[in-house]
């Protein structure tokens, strides 16, 4: 064994022994050092990060304008409790800018968990209910609230999370739960919520929580005019609509929100991870009626809005202007696209979806049936990984490989990475004859532009 691999094996060996058993192990990798969409381990081997985090590091690793920013203010301020400081007012002033409220607030959390865990109480305080409706699917996060609201079974087994909670269908067009074909299915998923409201709850919901696209359940995209319907739904029983934009917020999707798709404005928006590009933060933003009644010392968060996290939010939000991040987005959704078109001939491929840089690949054991196929993305994101290529896997049934890159990532870069990925890919599996090679999956569902 070299003098690195020792180290590896060291480390791992350590937190295999200090840390909860908990926690997840992508590969055995020990990282050493990252820059922009490269990311070396303690041995000497580069990767090509197609990750970021799970949407985290949306601007690259050590973006130099957040890194300089958080320099800097690491000389002169680095914690002060609830005490104002320049960064917190002026950061809040930037954001409301990019959100949908003729007159909004925002509230300073420290992360996604606590953030959705606030926006819950929130809604129960303004509202006096205290019931909500969530989706199949969804993660929302680990908190006590943010896992009663996660719908996949194997996050919540082994607690007894206390909410009350009714869990709908989400969209998923390509299960599609009810056996129906969008469009002829004239949105019959949306229904469901009605009937949960009408025969599930005692009366008393307070919100509707919901990831306005899902990405850890497998890059699922609602149709065109799901959302529409379902807000009309709860507008008509006073129901307030959250949006977890934590995974598809600033520019992942192609807009700068993932709500933006659709023509619906959510009460409340949860925001975290891409926020400050890897420094930990989360924001609770609503209408300032929701946020206006709280009184003082009602509810705050020691390290919310703290100075260092606020730096890094304001570089943030001043690189997303400053270098198009939006438009360069749209412009890595074109290239995800083409690449991955090919591959809708695999035998091993169902389905192909996304938006933006945020994009799934469904592998499937039979097209005709559909039978997910985690093995066959265990082995692939493994040959992924030895050729240098690091990847998320997703979806309830662990069958889809996620493609997140960096939206600063070198667009050169991008399509090497991204021949190689479709390469590996295609050794798994055949392709089919007697359909033309651009075809997508004809259940491929694309939302209004």
């Amino acid at each position: 064994m070299s003098k690195r691999a020792a180290v590896t094996s060291q480390i791992m060996d350590i937190e295999g022994e200090v840390l909860s058993t908990s926690l997840g192990s992508y590969f055995p990798i020990v990282w050493d050092q990252a820059a922009g969409s490269k990311v070396w381990d303690v041995e000497g081997n580069e990767y090509i990060d197609l990750t970021c985090g799970i949407c985290v590091t949306s601007l690259g690793h050590c973006h130099p304008r957040v890194t300089s920013a958080v320099s800097r203010q690491l000389q002169d301020l680095v914690f002060c409790y609830e005490f104002p400081h320049p960064n917190r007012s002026r950061y809040a002033q930037r954001l409301l800018d990019t959100l949908p409220f003729d007159e909004g607030r925002v509230l300073f959390k420290s992360t996604g968990g606590e953030a959705i865990d606030t926006s819950m109480l929130l809604a129960q305080f303004e509202t006096g209910r205290n019931e909500f409706i969530a989706y199949h699917g969804a993660f929302h996060g680990a908190t006590f609230g943010a896992l009663a609201l996660t719908g996949e079974r194997k996050y919540k087994e082994g607690y007894f999370l206390g909410q009350r909670v009714h869990f709908v269908p989400y969209p998923y067009c390509y299960r599609c739960p009810l056996g129906q074909s969008f469009p002829g299915c004239d949105l019959r998923c949306a229904d469901l919520v009605a009937h949960a409201i009408e025969y599930a709850s005692t009366g008393s919901i307070a919100a509707l929580v919901a990831e306005p696209m899902q990405s850890s359940a497998g890059v699922i995209i609602p149709p065109a005019g799901y959302w529409t319907r379902v807000r009309e739904i709860l507008d008509q029983h006073d129901i307030l609509l959250i949006f977890d934009e934590i995974q598809t917020g600033f520019a992942r999707t192609g807009r700068f929100y993932g709500f933006e798709h659709y023509s619906v404005v959510p009460d409340i928006i949860v925001l975290s991870k891409a926020i400050a590009n890897g420094l930990p933060m989360s924001v609770v933003a609503a209408r300032s009626d929701l946020l206006a009644h709280w009184g003082p010392d009602a509810h705050s968060s020691t390290f919310g809005g703290n100075p260092l996290a606020c730096a890094a939010g304001l570089a943030v939000l001043d690189t997303i202007a400053s270098e198009d991040i939006v438009g360069r987005s749209q412009e890595i959704e074109r290239i995800i696209q083409d690449h991955l078109r090919p591959l809708a001939n695999l035998s091993s491929v169902g389905d192909i979806r996304g938006l933006g840089a945020l994009w799934g690949v469904e592998f499937v054991s039979d097209r005709a049936t559909r039978e997910p196929a985690p093995t066959t993305v265990a082995e692939i994101r493994q040959d992924l990984q030895e050729a240098g290529i690091l990847t998320v896997n997703g979806g309830v049934h662990g069958n889809m490989i996620r493609v997140l890159p960096a939206l600063t990532i070198d667009f050169d870069l991008l399509h090497q990475t991204l021949t190689t990925f479709t390469s590996i890919v295609g050794e798994h599996g055949e392709y089919r004859i007697g359909r033309d090679e651009g075809d997508m999956p004809d259940a491929e569902i694309r939302v209004p532009a």
